[in-house]
């Protein structure tokens, strides 16, 4: 059941792609606490927007492409 479940929500995903973006996002996080003078708010709401922009990117992968 769980695997299943597992299954649904990563059979879009490209690993690859994801793979060169979590780096990415890490190195833009570290680059904002350290210019936003070690402000861990402002990473928490950078961390937040990136959440949000990920959920988005998941869930625009699982539309068919005929729509």
């Amino acid at each position: 059941m769980i695997r299943r479940i597992w299954a649904r929500f990563v059979l879009h995903i490209d690993g690859p792609l994801l793979a060169v973006l979590l780096p990415l996002m890490l190195v833009g996080l570290a680059a904002i606490y350290s210019a936003s003078g070690q402000d861990a708010a402002i990473v928490g709401r950078q961390l937040a927007n990136m959440a949000v922009a990920l959920s988005l990117m998941w869930a625009v992968a699982n539309v068919p492409p005929q729509h």
